[in-house]
């Protein structure tokens, strides 16, 4: 009897195990970019990929390109700390992580450097830029606005995106830029794109001179 009383509990905490492990695989299965193991080096070289930080050869400008992604803020930070002639930032890129734009839009005002842009400069690109004490724009410049969204298979529920925004049109208050633009920055959705006029641009305080070029 006490055999069997032994071999009873062993049984079942074997089945559980088993059963367990079988949930396991098969959700692993369902899901397998769930579970694949991160090489962290591999990681950050993937991010570095999507942005561009080159000096110009004068040492004076340093031309910002790409996507923001995480860590830039950080790179664009060591590398101005070892270039201290750097009076301006030329930009240029389709937007990326939130609080990137930021970092590097408050190290940009921090540093007291200028703002330059000729190409497209939209999302994340366009906190960055708002960030420059003197801002300018080529001819062929654009700005793009819009709703912050998140990208994610499912929903994050404390990631506050209403939250996330306000930061930002405070940031944009603090630089200047007029009432009647922050009422209408970020109306348009995520899905799509606002790209004021360049005389829009001026009125608001955005951009205080255009280049011709």
């Amino acid at each position: 009897l006490d055999v069997w009383g032994r071999a009873a509990p062993m049984a079942i905490i074997a089945s559980l195990v088993f059963t367990l492990l079988s949930i396991f695989s098969s959700f692993q299965a369902l899901t397998p970019d769930k579970f694949k193991i991160e090489n962290p080096l591999e990681l950050e070289e993937d991010r570095v990929k999507q942005y561009s930080l080159v000096i110009s050869p004068d040492g004076k400008q340093i031309h910002i390109s790409g996507i923001f992604a995480l860590g830039i803020t950080e790179k664009l930070s060591a590398i101005l700390s070892q270039n201290p002639k750097v009076t301006d930032v030329v930009l240029s890129g389709d937007g990326g992580h939130v609080y990137e734009g930021r970092g590097t839009a408050h190290l940009i005002k921090a540093r007291g450097l200028d703002t330059y842009i000729h190409g497209v400069c939209k999302s994340a690109c366009a906190t960055a830029f708002i960030g420059g004490k003197r801002r300018s724009m080529g001819d062929q410049g654009k700005l793009g606005f819009h709703q912050y969204g998140l990208e994610l298979r499912f929903p994050l529920p404390l990631f506050d995106l209403e939250g996330e925004m306000k930061k930002e049109i405070e940031f944009y208050r603090q630089q200047g830029i007029a009432e009647h633009f922050l009422d209408s920055v970020f109306k348009s959705s995520h899905e799509e794109i606002w790209y004021p006029t360049q005389r829009e641009l001026l009125d608001a305080g955005i951009v205080h001179e255009i280049i011709d070029k």
